[in-house]
């Protein structure tokens, strides 16, 4: 992680952070920690909402998965191959 990115303008701060596994023994190292979110949201223009729930709208129909599978997704891909080399996979 660059550490860099978190000094200047940063919406929080670095904590130091440690623990311990047997191959690596102790470690140390930063996380960042996000400050307090603001007591009352920011008011918006009828658009904004508008322009959000129209790109929330056209992420879902990106990640609804198509009826037939299409090769354009790797699990489809994923799919196909397993049940070509799997007789006992309904496909």
């Amino acid at each position: 992680m660059d550490l860099d990115m978190f000094l200047d303008d940063a919406p929080g701060s670095l904590v130091v952070i440690a623990g311990s596994d047997p191959v690596r023994g102790e470690r140390h190292h930063k996380a960042f920690a996000p400050g307090p979110l603001p007591d009352q949201v920011p008011s918006f223009a009828p658009s904004t909402f508008l322009a959000v729930a129209e790109q929330w709208a056209a992420l879902d129909r990106k990640l609804t998965p198509s009826p037939s599978m299409s090769l354009d997704r790797p699990v489809g891909v994923a799919l196909r191959q397993t049940q070509a080399i799997s007789p006992e996979l309904p496909g």
